[in-house]
């Protein structure tokens, strides 16, 4: 999967495809989703799609893999699909992306937690 700064550019790429192709964010992913899985079956470069009578072009930086496109793009039709069956369910497209937004924060701390190891055959085995 792409890191979370991707994740989000690409978030808001098809939030602009959406709006400039009057569609809802749902139909967006969906249609990304859906010509990510032809491009990555067929390995033709995805030049745009049509939903509802309406067309939405995309495009890709090079170095995005079709996978890790594919797997983000699951990703974020999971969440929009989490977020919309929450209760409360956010009201419309612009609060669903700002949900979906907030959901995607880079991770900036890390820290060690040795809490649950044990070294079998030592003071430290949980067992004994």
């Amino acid at each position: 999967m792409l890191s979370a700064a991707l994740t989000r550019l690409l978030l808001r790429h098809i939030k602009w495809q959406a709006e400039a192709g009057s569609i809802t964010l749902e139909a967006a992913l969906k249609a990304f989703a859906q010509a990510r899985v032809a491009e990555t079956a067929t390995g033709k470069v995805l030049v745009g799609t049509a939903v509802g009578g309406h067309s939405v072009n995309y495009m890709l930086q090079p170095g995005m893999s079709p996978v890790a496109v594919s797997e983000t793009i699951s990703f974020l039709l999971d969440l929009y699909e989490r977020l919309t069956g929450a209760t409360p369910a956010p009201a419309d497209d612009a609060a669903r992306f700002s949900a979906m937004m907030a959901e995607l924060q880079p991770i900036s701390e890390t820290y060690n937690d040795f809490t649950s190891l044990s070294v079998p055959g030592t003071l430290y085995d949980r067992a004994l």
